[in-house]
């Protein structure tokens, strides 16, 4: 009797690039420049940097809870990342206390490195998109991304 093939279950990564049609995408749109790469990088890191925020102050991004809290977000500074052999730009947010110390894109660097451990080997992720191609990576340096980390593998 042959044995029946358990379907996997998608990760969240497949199901967001379900949604991507891919079909006629030429090289340069898909890693160029301005290419879905460096798009995606840059909104990855920009909802990492958001989600950090939320953890320092405590409260979600226009909730009540954080009126007359001492602390709330003030805006937020244009910056340019390298990774790799592109750049991005993100907007990285701001606190009004000045206390915010973002992990995933750390004040006054311009190299993004995520570091990384696979079983016992561990070392900077010098690009997202290889990052993005290890689902089994365990982040350890920053609390939200071991928490999602947790749902895609």
């Amino acid at each position: 009797m042959a044995k029946t093939r358990q379907k996997k279950e998608k990760d969240v990564l497949d199901q967001l690039l379900d949604n991507i049609d891919f079909r006629g995408l030429t090289q340069d749109e898909v890693v160029g420049k301005g290419g879905l790469i460096k798009q995606l990088t840059g909104r990855i890191l920009q909802r990492a940097l958001e989600a950090e925020m939320t953890e320092h102050l405590g409260y979600e991004k226009n909730s009540n809870s954080g009126d007359n809290s001492g602390n709330s977000r003030n805006g937020h500074t244009e910056k340019t990342v390298l990774m790799e052999n592109q750049s991005a730009t993100i907007s990285v947010p701001r606190d009004r206390a000045g206390t915010f110390e973002p992990i995933i894109v750390p004040k006054h660097e311009k190299r993004v490195q995520i570091h990384y451990r696979i079983g016992c080997v561990q070392g900077p992720v010098l690009s997202l998109s290889y990052f993005l191609c290890k689902c089994q990576v365990s982040l350890e340096r920053h609390p939200f991304l071991s928490k999602l980390n947790g749902e895609l593998v």
